[in-house]
C-alpha cells in the first residue's frame, strides 16, 4: 500500500516545476478555504478517499471532477499486513 502525504498533490496547473508523478481525477467531496491554502477531501473512481492541500488560487468546488498530480517522488510503502515502512 502507499501514502503520499496531502501537500504532495497538486493541481497540475499550480504544480511546481519537475514534479514527475501520475496524474489522477477525484470527485470533491469537501472544500475547506483556509487563505493560504485549500484543503480537499477527495474521493477516487474506486471509493478511496485522500486529502489534498492545494494552492489557494485553486477553485475546486464539492461534488466537482478535478485532475490532481500525485508527487511520484514522495510516495511512502508500506506493507498492508504490518503496516510498516518498506
Amino acid at each position: 500500500m502507499f501514502g503520499l502525504r496531502p501537500e504532495a498533490i497538486y493541481q497540475p496547473q499550480y504544480a511546481p516545476p519537475g514534479i514527475r508523478g501520475i496524474t489522477v481525477t477525484a470527485k470533491v467531496t469537501v472544500v475547506e478555504l483556509m487563505g493560504h491554502e485549500v484543503i480537499v477531501y477527495c474521493n477516487l473512481p474506486d471509493g478511496t478517499e485522500f486529502v489534498a492541500r492545494l494552492d489557494p488560487r485553486s477553485k475546486p468546488a464539492e461534488g466537482e471532477e478535478i485532475d490532481l498530480l500525485f508527487d511520484g517522488s514522495r510516495f511512502h510503502l508500506f506493507d498492508q499486513e504490518t503496516e510498516q515502512t518498506l
